[in-house]
Parts: C-alpha cells; structure tokens; sequence
C-alpha cells in the first residue's frame, strides 16, 4: 500500500510544471530571455500566440491578449490589451513575466514595449514547419517544453499522413486564392496559405507574384486556368457571375471553395489541419475519412 501511495505522489510531482528551472532561451532575434522560473504572467500580442499558449496547457498563465484573439474561446474573456494599436499602459498594468510577440508583425511595438522595460520574447514563423519550430521554441521559454513536444509531434504526424495519401500524385492542380474579388487580391509567395497550398499537393498560380499579397491581373489569372479556386462564401456570388471567369476551370467545373482562414493564415497549432482541409479541396478523389484519421480512398 505505501509503495502504491509513493508512486502516486512521484507521478503527480513528475506531471506539475517545474516551477523552481530558471528560463535561458533565446527568441527568434537571437536575445536572451531569462527568469528565475517560468513565466507566470503571460501577456500574448497576437491570436496566433493565444492559441500556441493555449494548445500548451498554459491557458491558466495567460493574463493579457489582444481583441483579436477569439480562440480557443476562452480566450474572449481575458483582459483586452488593444488591438492593431496596443495598449501599453493596459499591459504594463497586468505586470507581465512575458510577453510573447511576432517579431515580422509587430517591430515598432516591441521595440515600444521594451523601451518601456516590458519582458518580450518573439516567434517568427514564415512556413508550416517554422510554425511547428516556434511553438517548440515558446516550450523552452515558458516550461512547457514537454507539452510543445507533443503538439510538434501530433503535427508532423498529421502532415506526414497527408503526404503519404497525396505520395502517388503526379499532376498538382494549379490554385488561385482569393483574397479580394475587386480589385484582384490573390495570396502570392512566401505567405502561410502559399505554403499550405504547396504540401497539400497544389500549385498556386500566383507563386511568381513580387509580392505576398498582390494585386493581380484578370486577364492573367484567367489565363493561367486555375484548376481550383478558394474564395471567401461572400464573394463567390461575384465570380460565379462574371462572364470573364466562366471558362476557367475552376469555375466551369465548380471547384470552388471557401476554406477556413484560421487553419492557414494564423501560424498556430491548427496550421496542419489547414493543409489537411486544403488537400481534401485540391484532391477529393484521394481522400475518405476512416475512424477519423486520413486514409487514401480504396
């Protein structure tokens, strides 16, 4: 009987966060960040932190997001600390230990937020897998490296059985993602949905564009007869209607969809479902849902 107890004691230590292991990381800038012990009062400046944070257990430290952050619901009833304009004096009132930011998003903001002596530590991803690295990356500097550990795991697991069922696949549909109907707004290279595209077995038309989010020409996009179309459910009645896109592909053959842009433009936890969800739209015929998990279709 007191072995049984003991070993139930050792099991619940093991399981708690070790409280007392001081923080040395680096963050994506390469500055150090170190506390005596892990962050207990987490300010997150972007949704896409929130649900990292979140997805990590630590949920219950997070004291602070920004208006932005609507997931996972719990998040709606934090502190608000403003929005595309931060709200310095709200978060120096929360009396942060971390404030996790996005460094490529938000320079003049943290640079603002470290004048004010504010303890910032920022991730930078720009594809899926720098996404996954990230979150690993908040682990380490919040002591939630077990827990990053196993959302990183679950990732690449879903990824890796995405690309096993699109493995025999030797044509990749051409893609064009809408942003903005009129004028032409398309997603174009080195954007999370570019990415997306491209390891769920599609081509993005727009790939060659000189910018991340241009503005494209009709006549070209026309042009290069996009296989499949993803479009926003609001502005599908305009393209459906005009005469300029009736022969392309996507259009005549009524490949058009209107995904999520939660699961691929918010570089989080559920990126790897935003591929997955992409793949099912650019390849139907490969896919069929088994106990849950992807299966090619038999």
């Amino acid at each position: 009987m007191l072995l049984r107890v003991c070993f139930l004691v050792l099991t619940v230590v093991l399981s708690l966060p070790a409280c007392g292991q001081p923080i040395r990381v680096r963050d994506s800038r390469g500055k150090l960040f170190t506390l005596p012990s892990p962050p207990r009062r987490i300010v997150s400046v972007a949704p896409s932190n929130t649900e990292i944070l979140f997805a990590l257990g630590l949920g219950p430290r997070v004291v602070g997001v920004t208006d932005f952050c609507d997931y996972p619901p719990a998040a709606r009833a934090l502190p608000k600390v403003g929005g595309v304009q931060l709200n310095y004096e709200k978060i120096l009132s929360l009396k942060p230990d971390m404030v996790l930011a996005v460094t490529n998003l938000q320079k003049a903001s943290i640079a603002k937020m470290e004048a004010l002596k504010l303890p910032v530590f920022t991730i930078d991803p720009h594809t899926v897998e720098e996404t996954i690295a990230a979150i690993e990356l908040v682990g380490r500097a919040t002591g939630a490296e077990a827990a990053a550990k196993r959302v990183a795991k679950q990732m690449r697991a879903k990824l890796n059985r995405v690309r096993a069922v699109l493995a025999g696949v030797r044509e990749r549909p051409k893609v064009l993602s809408i942003i903005q109907f009129q004028p032409l707004i398309v997603v174009g290279p080195g954007t999370f949905m570019d990415d997306c595209i491209r390891l769920a077995g599609g081509r993005n038309i727009a790939a060659d564009a000189k910018a991340p989010y241009p503005i494209f020409s009709v006549e070209k996009a026309v042009q290069r007869k996009p296989d499949v179309i993803f479009i926003s459910k609001k502005q599908a009645s305009a393209l459906f209607s005009s005469p300029v896109w009736r022969s392309v592909p996507a259009v005549a053959n009524r490949r058009v969809y209107h995904p999520n842009p939660d699961l691929v433009e918010l570089p989080g936890p559920r990126l790897a479902d935003g591929v997955e969800m992409l793949a099912r739209f650019i390849h139907p015929e490969l896919f069929a849902k088994k106990g849950g998990k992807l299966a090619p279709t038999p």
